[in-house]
């Protein structure tokens, strides 16, 4: 019982290290695509701004 419960250890930590490379794997794309589509939010948000302050002296 104590070989298993140690190969059981030895398999927890070895999928523990599987698991955070997973998550950086996908985390890190998302975050990166959430930038970019934050950027581009920013960008039309101060375009429309402009266009609104600018409109009464069209």
């Amino acid at each position: 019982m104590v070989i298993t419960q140690r190969r059981w250890r030895l398999r927890r930590l070895g999928l523990a290290s599987l698991e955070a490379v997973f998550a950086t794997a996908i985390t890190l794309p998302v975050v990166i695509f959430l930038l970019w589509l934050g950027s581009k939010a920013c960008i039309r948000l101060f375009h429309v701004i402009g266009t609104l302050v600018g409109w009464p002296f069209l």
